[in-house]
């Protein structure tokens, strides 16, 4: 992955994307500017890595990256500043991916302080991404038409800073 005559930023980008790579585990991460990204083999389309330097202007504390289980599209989630969701598309005839530049249309709402995404790739709800946000549960869901829908807002109970989402998990 390494290219010859790169800038520091970018080398070490690539040497994290290798190493994270190395684990055969993961389907993206995010580094900075960077984004790391693992997609396994779907259907025709063959197993991708690449690193991928997010666009200037939307490169703003990216914390998370979901792909659907149905194409090797998928959701960049940013936080802090950015709070925002945009998609991120693969165009298999130059292997490359792209991200939207402008946010989802929002029907809940623009994002709070959003965290990493976990999707669900088993059951009915595959394909269902959960974000956890300063006070409530997002659903997204990357549908199988490569399109995604903000499907709801789930506000958590509590007054003050109990009120304020730490972490969420998914368990089986």
């Amino acid at each position: 992955m390494a290219v010859a005559g790169v800038d520091a930023a970018t080398a070490t980008a690539q040497a994290w994307a290798t190493a994270c790579f190395a684990s055969n585990i993961s389907k993206a991460y995010v580094y900075s500017d960077y984004v790391g990204v693992r997609v396994r083999k779907i259907n025709s389309l063959p197993e991708t890595k690449s690193t991928v330097v997010v666009p200037a202007g939307l490169s703003w504390n990216n914390v998370g990256v979901a792909f659907s289980p149905w194409s090797p599209d998928g959701l960049l989630v940013q936080s802090d500043t950015a709070d925002a969701y945009r998609k991120v598309s693969f165009a298999s005839g130059t292997g490359t991916f792209s991200f939207g530049a402008t946010p989802l249309a929002y029907t809940h709402g623009r994002p709070q302080l959003p965290s990493p995404p976990l999707m669900l790739e088993r059951g009915a709800l595959r394909g269902r991404v959960l974000v956890g946000e300063l006070d409530s549960v997002r659903q997204l869901q990357l549908e199988s038409n490569g399109s995604i829908t903000d499907v709801s807002k789930t506000p958590v109970s509590g007054t003050g800073s109990g009120q304020i989402i730490g972490a969420i998990g998914v368990s089986p």
